[in-house]
């Protein structure tokens, strides 16, 4: 407000700030790009290590666990702290019989990192399970306890270093990303020449030409969202295909909808590394024409700050999730809340600096 009274144009208050707000966001995609892959790997190793030393971190509230052998876990409440847990239901797997049921109001977990075994305790339950010489399988049996014990052993859950080989979409860097992409468009071009060579028998060009398989290529593709407004087209004449073919061709087509969510996770990542940075950029020019108009810092600018950080991180958030469901290209999703807020803080500032009317 100052340099506005001596005379100093605001365009000429505004490059500096912006310039530096580039600056900053040149420096964080290069972090997020070069350093944050590989900090978000070594991080996933050492959390993969405290679990191994307390398996009650593996277990997520509300989440199936798949880190026991033999055994998958939904627990309602976990207590991190006490290893407590509450609301448990256990499937014990079994290779000749249907999996036993254990459900328990309480229950707690103890490791012997000596003998490499964990001990869940579980109180107020029932145990449902099949017997192995039943041919019938509407038969089972039902036992209540007080206490209950279960020992699992062989967890090889002692604390030690471990160098995971798998990379998730967090853990490379965009180079690493557009590498794999290549990959996965060479094999989804593979799939899809084995089933149009499958198909050509009977009279069908397209993998879309077949009735069986309409809903499927549909399905989970924002590419082909508006499709389901139009009016259904009519499909070629074709021979029927074969009942092993159509379930041969449907794990074909199931195999390429995860390569394509795949391809989809790693351009969202990409599009992060550089929409999230840019926000320095945008927030500068919200910042500088609230600021302007409110002209002392108080409630109001706290206010309207908040609101406007919550809305770009509920779009971002929003965005991120509709892109990896397809049902938004990850162009979109992750650059649109930068649109919408630099548009509006543009305008603004734009207004401020008399450019525009007010």
């Amino acid at each position: 407000a100052a340099l506005r009274t001596s005379g100093v144009a605001l365009m000429s208050i505004i490059v500096p700030v912006a310039l530096a707000a580039a600056a900053c966001a040149v420096l964080l995609t290069l972090f997020n790009n070069h350093v944050l892959p590989g900090a978000n790997h070594r991080f996933a190793n050492l959390r993969a290590d405290i679990e191994g030393k307390r398996p009650s971190l593996a277990v997520r509230e509300g989440q199936f666990s798949s880190d026991f052998p033999s055994y998958r876990l939904l627990v309602g409440r976990v207590n991190y702290e006490t290893s407590q847990w509450k609301d448990v239901t256990i499937y014990q797997l079994h290779d000749d019989r249907l999996p036993t049921t254990i459900t328990a109001h309480t229950a707690h977990l103890t490791y012997d990192s000596d003998e490499d075994a964990a001990t869940i305790q579980l109180e107020d339950g029932e145990v449902h399970e099949v017997p192995v010489d039943a041919q019938r399988r509407d038969l089972y049996h039902r036992m209540g306890f007080r206490r209950h014990r279960l020992r699992i052993a062989g967890l090889g859950q002692a604390l030690r270093h471990s160098e995971r080989d798998t990379h998730s979409d967090r853990e490379l860097s965009t180079r690493e990303m557009l590498a794999q992409i290549r990959v996965l468009k060479t094999q989804r071009r593979e799939i899809e020449q084995r089933t149009l060579t499958a198909i050509a028998p009977y009279g069908y060009k397209r993998i879309e030409d077949v009735p069986e398989f309409s809903h499927m290529i549909l399905a989970d593709s924002w590419r082909n969202a508006l499709r389901q407004w139009l009016p259904a087209r009519q499909f070629p004449r074709g021979k029927p295909l074969p009942g092993t073919m159509v379930g041969l061709l449907s794990g074909e087509l199931l195999e390429i909808q995860a390569d394509e969510n795949q391809i989809a996770g790693y351009w969202v990542e990409i599009h992060k590394k550089f929409a999230i940075p840019g926000a320095c950029v945008v927030f500068v020019l919200l910042g500088i024409p609230i600021g302007i108009r409110f002209g002392k810092t108080g409630p109001a600018v706290v206010v309207f700050s908040l609101v406007f950080f919550l809305i770009d991180y509920l779009m971002i958030v929003g965005g991120e999730d509709l892109a990896r469901h397809m049902l938004l290209s990850p162009l979109l999703g992750m650059w649109l809340p930068n649109l919408l807020m630099g548009g509006l803080g543009l305008f603004w500032t734009l207004q401020e600096a008399e450019v525009l009317p007010r």
